[in-house]
């Protein structure tokens, strides 16, 4: 059995070869970005082997892009959310909002500052996405990662804590996650 150390590994150069290889083909910064937010807006089952690797190749993406690029590259990241919360393009929600959630995890603080005050009615909207549990998921985690607790969020970690099981779980971590953080804001 690996370690976890060895997975990590394995993972890295899953997402380097992804990124690798997408740098050969598509020259622009930006579109090879908006390549794997496309590869990964389908409507098949979430899939680690598939979905996780694209999302953590965006994030890496993102997390590893110029300065100059990281609030262009959320910006673009957080107007797809918007564009696919407002047509209903669950496939295309659910690939943001899995972005996002993981970027909130690494740069909660820039994420949100990339967003200019709309990434909580967004991630709000998702946790209550009856086209996509995994897209709960998302926007709970993301949520979490805010520090801001608001009349908006706690029924939606309420509705989270309602759902089914799995759901249940991230709503409950997200919830430890505000309540663990002691820079965490309850906002009226």
């Amino acid at each position: 059995m690996k370690t976890v150390e060895e997975l990590r590994k394995r993972d890295q150069a899953i997402i380097d070869a992804i990124c690798e290889r997408i740098a050969k083909y598509i020259p622009s910064f930006v579109k090879q970005f908006t390549a794997l937010l496309e590869a990964g807006s389908d409507n098949y089952v979430w899939n680690d082997r598939y979905h996780k690797f694209l999302v953590l190749a965006a994030q890496h993406f993102i997390k590893h892009a110029p300065d100059s690029l990281v609030t262009e590259l959320l910006r673009l990241l957080i107007e797809r959310l918007e564009r696919a919360v407002e047509t209903n393009d669950w496939p295309v929600r659910r690939m943001a909002l899995a972005v996002v959630a993981a970027c909130a995890v690494v740069m909660p603080t820039t994420v949100q500052q990339a967003a200019r005050g709309k990434l909580e009615r967004l991630l709000v909207r998702g946790t209550v996405d009856a086209e996509s549990f995994t897209s709960r998921r998302f926007a709970l985690t993301a949520l979490s990662y805010l520090r801001t607790v608001t009349a908006d969020v706690v029924p939606a970690l309420l509705a989270g804590c309602q759902d089914i099981e799995i759901v249940q779980q991230d709503a409950i971590a997200a919830a430890r996650r505000h309540l663990g953080c002691r820079n965490v804001c309850w906002a009226a």
